[in-house]
């Protein structure tokens, strides 16, 4: 499969960020004064996105944690205020990642230094791969209940937000589809969480309004061009409150 199979929304970074940067400048939105918040996973996979954004925005700040969750929470997002440039703005970009091997598979990649060989270091998102596995083994009572490792506690709540999806995952046809569904569960409890979090972080005096885009990231194999599916750029009020997306061609 190619990353259109994924997603015929599937786009390259440097494309991404030649529309973004453009549509926030119509909201007033200057990237030297815009403050941008990723909550995208630890995997080095990721970190060239974070590079793409940083070169764009000067100024960045981290809410994100395992799999890509904001596992920052509410602190980290009132503590982002901090970090704000004076009468500047607020962009967040999370999301899940799932790789996509030389080879085609599906929730593998391809990893710079290290020999292709079949095994645990080829999977992508790993954390989210796990989780699934755990929450389908709970599903199906072949497992007990979740229980919190204080040696792994972000593990614990990517299960934990990853638990209401088990039936759906469950349903995938095969193995590939699983794979293909996973990230799309993954961003749906991540926007979930993310809402909450910003409505509680903004009860307390969190200056303007807030832009979100939330998406998929595609990572590829050494040599070749990353992607990423834009599936939600929505507008937060300065009180929390979802205010209408700014574009409509996001769809799966």
């Amino acid at each position: 499969p190619y990353p259109m199979d994924l997603s015929p929304a599937a786009t390259t970074y440097n494309e991404m960020l030649s529309y973004i940067p453009a549509r926030l400048n119509q909201l007033g939105y200057s990237p030297s004064t815009t403050l941008c918040a990723t909550s995208l996973c630890g995997d080095e996979m990721n970190r060239p996105l974070e590079q793409a954004l940083s070169d764009v925005f000067t100024q960045t700040y981290s809410l994100g944690g395992l799999a890509g969750f904001p596992l920052g929470g509410v602190t980290a997002f009132r503590k982002m205020k901090d970090h704000m440039p004076t009468d500047g703005s607020i962009f967040i970009v999370y999301g899940p990642h799932v790789g996509l091997s030389q080879d085609g598979r599906i929730g593998h990649v391809d990893r710079k230094g290290i020999r292709a060989v079949e095994g645990e270091h080829t999977l992508c998102c790993r954390s989210a791969i796990l989780a699934a596995n755990q929450v389908a083994q709970i599903h199906r009572g072949e497992a007990g209940g979740l229980e919190l490792d204080p040696l792994d506690p972000s593990q614990y709540y990517v299960e934990s937000y990853l638990m209401p999806f088990a039936e759906r995952l469950e349903q995938s046809r095969d193995e590939a589809s699983r794979m293909m569904d996973l990230p799309y569960a993954l961003l749906e409890a991540q926007t979930e969480l993310l809402e909450r979090i910003i409505y509680e972080g903004s009860q307390f005096g969190f200056p303007g309004d807030v832009v979100v885009l939330g998406g998929i990231q595609i990572n590829t194999p050494p040599g070749y061009v990353d992607y990423y599916v834009p599936l939600r750029f929505d507008l937060y009020d300065s009180e929390g409150q979802f205010s209408g997306s700014l574009f409509e061609d996001c769809q799966q």
